[in-house]
């Protein structure tokens, strides 16, 4: 069988280091990596064999479409995407959000019947897709009649039953303005009273004040403790109401955030507004530790471009969606007597078939790659190159843009560095290295990119893996 390999190298003076002898704060930079010579370092892959793969790195566009969605923050924001939006290149994407809002006590009780209940979802300041043209988008609000437990996981798919009469309503617009087009929203949160306070943009709806009577100052009045006001008040699904393209320029999606500090406007949550007094309301937040939560994103490619991609080019969106599909299925025959410095991935960015010139300006590309191992049953797991989790691993693994020139022309390029996880595979005899690679989670459904294919006619811009060793002493 050929054995066709990439760049690996190591550092020269670390000969007798072994993966299981590593240490991971002594983790050293690629950009140190040391001549090739023949004698003591090697290369291996595209760069140092003209341009000829000679490790058989196969790649692909795949179709992920389970994310979970309900991870908890643990001092994280949580972000979620909510609209419908249309990618002319790559689909729609619908988005909705179900999440729970709970007393900020045990035994929170209301003076008398709330003159009204404002839910208000503070905008992350992040909106993806074409935001140089202004966006109409309506949403509506439906009460959960299903339970809904924190305890559980729910992903992009899940889905609550709800009551299918929406007890709130509301209409925003995201697009350019100011200097610079900088984005925005058009509802923005005022703290009522003499001075007219505008705070930070939030989705504001006000929700039917029958529901309020019938339902929510029942699940108040019997708030013995969190489960049984849940009972009462299982959450709320806040969805599009458009799903149709009816409103004009539906080409962004925007995101907000659940969870934040004590501040009444740095979390989701619902307002009760009691007794005439419009500043000072009682707070029903989405609280991490009692209340659940998740986002459910549907996309739909049919018909697009995207879903006709072909060998000649790969396809990355924030799951769910597009992933780069990367195996090397003979690392197997690498010797076991080498020590890996670096394994460089490197992706060039394109156009494809289907795309305007001027795509990426508005659906625009990550600012990272991030790299998931797939075992042998097919689940995920965290890459040996990403721990300890923190900035000096990932800075370590790269995944960022850089540009190069080829022919004269100028290309962006995003490069990944995977020693570690390839070191591994060697030593565990393993059948191959199988990675996903994708975007950050912190957005989900957010960002896309088309980089060169293994069949694109240029071989410099096809998908490489290049690596440099060291061969042990025996």
């Amino acid at each position: 069988m050929k054995l066709r390999l990439l760049p690996l190298a190591l550092f020269a003076g670390a000969a007798t280091l072994s993966l299981s002898a590593c240490h991971e704060d002594a983790i050293i930079k690629s950009s140190l990596t040391p001549a090739v010579d023949n004698v003591h370092t090697f290369g291996i892959g595209p760069d140092f064999n003209n341009n000829t793969d000679t490790i058989t790195m196969k790649t692909k566009t795949v179709f992920q479409d389970s994310l979970v969605t309900s991870s908890r923050g643990n001092g994280v924001p949580i972000y979620h995407a909510l609209g419908w939006m249309q990618d002319k290149y790559a689909g729609t994407t619908l988005a909705s959000i179900y999440a729970q809002f709970v007393p900020t006590t045990v035994g929170t009780k209301l003076s008398d019947v709330p003159d009204s209940v404002v839910l208000e979802l503070p905008y992350a300041g992040f909106s993806w897709g074409d935001t140089t043209v202004i966006s109409t988008l309506q949403f509506n609000v439906y009460a959960i009649s299903e339970g809904f437990s924190k305890d559980s996981s729910f992903f992009n798919y899940s889905s609550r039953a709800v009551n299918p009469t929406p007890i709130g309503t509301a209409t925003i617009q995201i697009g350019p303005r100011g200097v610079g087009n900088t984005y925005f929203i058009s509802d923005s949160s005022i703290a009522l009273g003499r001075k007219q306070i505008r705070q930070a943009p939030h989705l504001r709806i006000k929700l039917d004040n029958n529901w309020v009577k019938n339902t929510f100052m029942k699940a108040v009045d019997s708030d013995a403790n969190y489960d049984t006001y849940l009972a009462q008040f299982p959450g709320l699904c806040i969805a599009p109401a458009d799903t149709s393209n009816k409103f004009p320029g539906q080409y962004a999606l925007p995101y907000f955030r659940l969870n934040g500090g004590t501040d009444l406007y740095s979390s989701a949550a619902l307002l009760a507004y009691v007794d005439g007094n419009d500043s000072v309301p009682v707070q029903f937040p989405y609280l991490e530790d009692q209340a659940a939560h998740f986002n459910r994103i549907r996309r739909n490619s049919s018909g697009y471009p995207l879903q006709n991609i072909t060998s000649q080019y790969l396809a990355m969106q924030n799951a769910p969606g597009a992933a780069i599909d990367l195996q090397l299925p003979y690392i197997k025959e690498l010797p076991d007597n080498i020590i890996i410095n670096k394994a460089e991935i490197r992706f060039a960015l394109l156009n494809a078939p289907g795309q305007p010139a001027n795509d990426t300006s508005k659906f625009f590309p990550p600012a990272r790659l991030y790299p998931q191992g797939i075992n042998s049953s097919g689940g995920q797991y965290t890459i040996a190159d990403r721990y300890p989790i923190n900035d000096v691993t990932l800075d370590f693994m790269d995944g960022t843009f850089s540009t190069f020139s080829h022919n004269g022309r100028s290309y962006t390029v995003y490069t990944l560095n995977v020693p570690r996880e390839l070191q591994q595979a060697i030593i565990g005899s393993s059948s191959g290295l199988h990675l996903l690679i994708g975007g950050t989670i912190n957005f989900p459904a957010a960002y896309r990119l088309v980089v060169a294919g293994p069949d694109f006619p240029d071989p410099e811009l096809r998908p490489k893996l290049n690596i440099i060793y060291t061969k042990q002493k025996l």
